[in-house]
């Protein structure tokens, strides 16, 4: 009995043997008879080319294509290609014996190459057509998976730019689930050897072309990015979507959207954390010895990261509501609110993907309902946005309106800021830094009664990043007949962002600033100025500024003079020099230095006023003999002065409110002098004078009603 046992056993081996050759063999010979028909019922649902090395059937249910090929018909650029070195597909045994029906359960990819560009024109051909057939095939249980995909970013000769992307999605009745992450990685370019270049077929097919091209030409992987792991979940209802949840987590990011998409109309909720502050945006690649992995275990033995590092995080977005309606390529946002750091923000507006993207966008905050807001002044900010992108710039026009609360800080002098940008255009260059030039740019400030106008042309921006945590940004423009040019270093480490910048005028035209400064319509000359900023330890701005060989005329001051003393020369100075140095906080602001030279008036000291508006002064004003000659008051003290003397100076001081300021003499050598000859009375008639004149006129409306 064992003797036949084995031997029925040892031929129903060789008969199932047999069997699966056979199944095997005659498969095989279908797959490749019918691989024309197969490639070319494909290539009816697309535009492009698909191209296949062979096809084989492993028993007993699965099909390995090897080499197969995307190409566009139009295009013999080989990098400009989709390649999939190997694809496996599972089919169900008991539906293709039953009912001799094909149906697919699982497809793998290993190792594809995806050219971005490339894969981007691609959809934007042959999507829509995808999509329709895939929503007309018979809802099974599937499952999809791709592993060890190289997403290629470069663009020209650019450093290789490449996404790794691994993931699975598989359904399941009417539950969709889709699981993966994305890495991006560091690669520099290293030629070792040269590639050789891919075979045609006849059909000018290009074939052999490996998946990692590029990586041969030269790329070599410095360091392992930080995966973006991605997690979504949604239910079949009808003609709609369920989206239970959508993840997006990072060391620096977590992101957690639900919703529901039916028909063109998307709503989503959620929430976001995001800690921009410095991390390491890459891991180092594993060393191959023993030896570099023990060090690179020690290394990070050394310097364990604390378990809460990550809990609070900088930015947060809460409270997220969107309503949007998807009509491919449109996309009209009907609202978009959250709480960005418990500022309420409001977004709408319409974007379109055609191959021109555009947008028209209004956006709103509102810092005014924020019970966290450092600024309690700050009301709101109104922001219009119009632009389009031809992939490599964005250009945009901008209206942006900031309103301020004059009831909760008085001291505040500014309660209007409007701005329009035209032509702001940003380069969308990866390879470059972040840069950006506008066209046209003007300001408007309000501070009480008065408007307060900048305007900027041609202007370049450009951010660089210095260190990890330190960002430099440069700003050059024409400015006013002159040149601006301002550098502000931006750090970003912990506990608060920091600014420190400078801001150079050179060779401006003083008199065209009129619509900026009030006062300097009635100056002429050139100026030449530095400004800094800073905000460590506390928001401060400090420098200095010089005027030369320019023209004061009617100035209020210089006027009274002229007007008082019968000084005519006064009403236009001709000066060789102003200048001062200043420096302004949230408590004064102080000039130090001033100095005005001249051939008949100078005049030198200090000034400044608090958050109060309180003033203290100390000045000293210098009158030629010859100007001094031309009034009768001033003659007879002409004599006192010797010719050793060429101009007779005047010490005095402002002090008090500055809507009502006080004016004193000081002593002087001068003035002891001219206390010799003139009586005490008049140098107080002279005080109460320059009094009147600094005390604003009272209004009818205003004075106190007349007692009967």
């Amino acid at each position: 009995m064992p003797p036949f046992r084995n031997r029925f056993l040892s031929w129903a081996a060789i008969i199932l043997v047999l069997c699966v050759l056979v199944v095997s063999i005659v498969f095989n010979i279908l797959l490749g008879l019918n691989k024309s028909r197969i490639v070319n019922a494909a290539n009816t649902l697309i535009s492009d080319q698909l191209d296949v090395g062979y096809m084989a059937y492993v028993f007993p249910n699965i099909v390995v294509i090897k080499d197969a090929v995307l190409v566009p018909n139009d295009d013999l650029d080989p990098a400009r290609v989709v390649k999939l070195p190997a694809v496996t597909a599972e089919f169900s045994i008991l539906e293709f014996i039953l009912r001799q029906n094909v149906t697919v359960q699982k497809v793998k990819l290993y190792s594809p190459y995806i050219h971005h560009g490339y894969f981007s024109d691609f959809l934007k051909r042959n999507g829509k057509q995808l999509l329709d057939f895939l929503l007309r095939l018979p809802r099974v249980d599937f499952r999809f998976s791709v592993k060890d995909t190289l997403w290629d970013f470069t663009v020209g000769a650019g450093s290789p730019d490449y996404v790794q992307l691994n993931f699975v999605f598989w359904m399941k009745k009417d539950t969709i689930r889709v699981q993966g992450a994305a890495r991006k990685d560091k690669y520099v370019h290293a030629p070792k050897h040269k590639t050789r270049q891919p075979r045609e077929d006849p059909a000018g097919v290009s074939r052999g072309w490996p998946p990692w091209a590029s990586l041969a030409k030269g790329g070599q992987r410095q360091a392992a990015g930080l995966p973006l792991e991605f997690d979504f979940q949604g239910v079949w209802a009808g003609e709609g979507l369920f989206i239970d949840h959508l993840s997006l987590i990072r060391k620096n990011v977590y992101l957690k959207l639900w919703g529901s998409l039916f028909r063109e109309k998307l709503q989503l909720n959620g929430f976001a954390f995001l800690d921009t502050y410095p991390q390491e945006e890459y891991g180092t690649v594993k060393p191959v010895k023993q030896s570099g992995r023990i060090r690179e275990y020690l290394r990070k033995a050394q310097k364990p990261v604390p378990a809460g590092h990550f809990q609070d995080k900088d930015l947060y977005l809460m409270d997220m509501d969107c309503l949007a309606r998807i009509s491919p390529p449109r996309v009209d946002v009907e609202r978009l609110n959250f709480n960005f750091n418990d500022v309420p923000v409001t977004l709408k507006g319409r974007l379109l993907f055609n191959d021109l993207f555009s947008a028209d966008l209004d956006i709103g905050l509102d810092p005014a309902r924020s019970k966290n807001f450092a600024m309690k002044n700050l009301n709101e900010i109104r922001w219009h946005l119009a632009g389009a992108s031809d992939g490599k710039v964005f250009t945009s026009d901008n209206d942006i309106h900031v309103s301020f609360d004059k009831a909760k800080n008085p001291n505040f002098p500014v309660t209007k800021i409007d701005s329009t940008l035209k032509g702001l255009r940003f380069l969308l260059d990866q390879y470059a830094r972040p840069s950006a030039r506008l066209k046209r740019g003007e300001t408007t400030i309000a501070t009480g009664g008065n408007l307060h106008k900048l305007f900027l042309e041609n202007a370049v921006i450009s951010l660089s990043a210095l260190k990890s945590t330190l960002r430099l940004l440069e700003v050059k423009s024409p400015f006013y007949g002159g040149r601006l040019a301002g550098r502000f270093w931006l750090t970003t480490g912990r506990p608060v962002p920091k600014v420190d910048g400078t801001v150079v005028l050179n060779d401006v035209d003083v008199h065209q600033l009129d619509e900026l400064f009030l006062d300097f319509a009635k100056a002429e000359g050139r100026l030449f100025g530095r400004v800094h900023l800073t905000s460590v330890p506390r928001l401060s701005l400090d420098g200095q500024f010089d005027m030369h060989n320019g023209r004061l005329k009617n100035f209020a001051f210089f006027q009274w003079l002229g007007d008082t003393f019968n000084l005519p020369s006064l009403r236009q100075v001709d000066f060789r020099q102003v200048s001062s140095g200043f420096t302004a906080d949230l408590d004064a602001l102080k000039f130090k230095g001033i100095l005005l030279s001249s051939g008949n008036v100078n005049i030198s000291g200090d000034f400044a006023i608090d958050k109060n508006g309180l003033v203290a002064s100390y000045l000293s004003l210098a009158f030629s003999k010859k100007l001094l000659d031309e009034s009768a008051k001033f003659r007879p003290i002409l004599k006192i002065f010797g010719e050793d003397i060429p101009m007779v100076v005047f010490d005095f001081q402002l002090a008090g409110r500055q809507e009502a300021m006080n004016f004193q003499w000081m002593p002087s050598p001068h003035k002891n002098m001219i206390q010799e000859r003139i009586p005490n009375f008049v140098e107080r008639i002279i005080e109460r004078r320059i009094d009147k004149m600094m005390t604003p006129a009272e209004q009818p409306q205003a004075a106190a009603p007349q007692k009967e």
